[in-house]
C-alpha cells in the first residue's frame, strides 16, 4: 500500500485524511498535539513539529512515503513543498515559489512585480526601521506578521502609538521575525477559491467572509460573494498571472480579498492549501464538484485534467463555527427552528464533552447550510447565536 504523509492532524484536516484513505493510501499524520481529532482517522501518528520542514523530511525518508499532502495550514504547506522538492515528488511547486505566496512580504513583492490588484505593502526585518517608517505614512494602516494565519498578530492602527505596539507584537509573534505594513482598505471580506489546470482557472467558488468574534479570524461564510460577476475577471486574471509566473502545478489557489465601495477587489493573500473549518463542504454543495478528492489528487501529482470546467455555483451555501458566549463545558448542541431546516450537514466534536476556555477561539462544531434566499440568511446571521444552544 502506498504511504502518504499529512503534516498535522487537527479537526481541520479530517476531510483530507479520510479522502487520502479513500484513495488507497496508508496515512501518516504528525504534529505536536497528540490529541488532535484528525489523528484517530489516520493509520499512524508521529510526534513532530509539522512547521519544521526538515523534521517532516526526516519522517518522509524514514517511512519511505510515496506522496505528501499539506494539511490546512500555511506552515504545513511549506513543509510539504520542501519535502516534495527534496524527494522529487510531484504535485507541489518549488519551496522558494511556495514562500513567495505564503510569506506576506514576499507575496507583496510578487504582487508589485506582476501588477496584481493588491495593496502596496512594505516589509521589514528590523523593528527600528519599521518604527521610523510609520512616522510619515497615512493612517489607518494594518500591521501583520508575514508567516501566520487565522488573523494572528494582525492589528489595524489609527495612530503612531498604536502602530508601535502592533509592530512589537507582530515581530514577537512572527516565527521568521519579519512583518509587513500596508494601507488599511475599507471594505468587505471575501474568498475566491479556484482550481487551476494547466495554469488556467477551471472553475471557482466565491463567498463573503464574516468575523463575528475576532477582527481577522473568519467564523462564517456565505456564497456566492457579493456582486462577484462584476469583478471576477480581475480575480481570474490575477490568479492565472501568478500560476504562470511561478509555473504552478495543477491544484488549489485560494484568494482572500477586500471589496471596496467602488466594487474593486484588493487581494490580501493567496494560499495553495485547503482552507480550514471544512471549507470545501459548502463549495461542493454549490458546485457539485468533489473538491477534496481533486485537492488530494493534485498534491499527489496525479492527473487533474478532468476537473470540471466553467461550473457556476448554485444557490446560497455557507458554514458557521458554533461559538459560545461564555466559558463552559458542552455535552449537547441544539440547533433551533428557523435555522435547523436549512442545515444540511454538521460536524460536532463533543463525544466526550468539550471544554470552552477561550470564547474567541474554542468552538465545538460547525454547521453547513443551504438557502435559496441570500437576504434571508443574512438576516439570520445577524442573530445566529439565538438559533443554537449548548447544554
Amino acid at each position: 500500500m502506498k504511504k502518504m504523509l499529512i503534516p498535522n492532524g487537527s479537526f481541520h484536516d479530517i476531510p483530507l485524511i479520510k479522502e487520502a484513505k479513500k484513495q488507497g493510501y496508508y496515512v501518516i499524520t504528525s504534529g505536536v498535539a497528540p490529541g488532535g481529532l484528525g489523528h484517530k482517522y489516520a493509520d499512524e501518528y508521529i510526534y513532530a513539529d509539522f512547521s519544521n520542514p526538515k523534521a517532516m523530511l526526516q519522517i518522509a525518508k524514514e517511512k519511505n512515503i510515496d506522496n505528501i499532502c499539506s494539511n490546512c495550514n500555511d506552515f504545513g504547506y511549506l513543509s510539504a513543498c520542501y519535502v516534495a522538492e527534496n524527494l522529487g515528488l510531484g504535485g507541489h511547486e518549488f519551496y522558494e515559489n511556495a514562500l513567495k505566496l505564503h510569506h506576506k512580504d514576499k507575496f507583496k513583492k510578487l504582487s508589485k512585480e506582476l501588477n496584481l490588484h493588491s495593496p502596496v505593502a512594505e516589509g521589514f526585518d528590523d523593528e527600528r526601521l519599521a518604527n521610523e517608517w510609520i512616522m510619515d505614512v497615512e493612517y489607518p494602516i494594518i500591521v501583520k506578521p508575514v508567516d501566520l494565519g487565522a488573523g494572528q498578530g494582525i492589528k489595524r492602527c489609527d495612530e503612531i502609538a498604536e502602530a508601535r505596539e502592533a509592530i512589537a507584537d507582530a515581530f514577537n509573534k512572527s516565527k521568521c521575525n519579519r512583518i509587513v505594513i500596508e494601507p488599511f482598505i475599507e471594505g468587505t471580506s471575501h474568498s475566491f477559491n479556484a482550481f487551476i489546470v494547466n495554469k488556467k482557472v477551471a472553475s471557482y467558488y466565491s463567498d463573503n467572509e464574516y468575523m463575528r468574534y475576532t477582527p481577522y479570524r473568519v467564523s462564517t461564510s456565505v456564497g456566492p460573494a457579493d456582486r462577484i460577476d462584476e469583478y471576477v475577471d480581475i480575480l481570474i486574471s490575477d490568479t492565472e498571472k501568478v500560476a504562470k509566473a511561478l509555473n504552478l502545478p495543477d491544484g488549489l489557489m485560494h484568494l482572500q480579498y477586500i471589496l471596496d465601495k467602488n466594487i474593486k477587489p484588493h487581494i490580501i493573500e493567496i494560499t495553495r492549501r485547503m482552507s480550514g473549518d471544512w471549507y470545501p463542504y459548502p463549495e461542493m454543495k454549490a458546485t457539485g464538484i468533489d473538491w477534496i478528492s481533486y485537492i488530494v489528487k493534485a498534491q499527489c501529482g496525479n492527473d487533474c485534467s478532468d476537473f470540471p470546467v466553467g461550473v457556476k455555483q448554485k444557490g446560497v451555501t455557507g458554514r458557521h463555527c458554533l461559538n459560545a458566549r461564555k466559558q463552559s463545558r458542552v455535552n449537547e448542541i441544539i440547533i433551533k427552528s428557523g435555522l435547523k431546516e436549512y442545515v444540511y450537514d454538521s460536524i460536532f466534536w463533543i463525544e466526550n464533552g468539550y471544554e470552552i476556555t477561550n470564547i474567541y477561539k474554542d468552538y465545538p462544531g460547525i454547521i453547513f447550510f443551504e438557502y435559496d434566499d441570500k437576504i434571508k440568511i443574512m438576516n439570520i446571521l445577524e442573530h445566529i447565536e439565538d438559533y443554537y444552544a449548548f447544554s
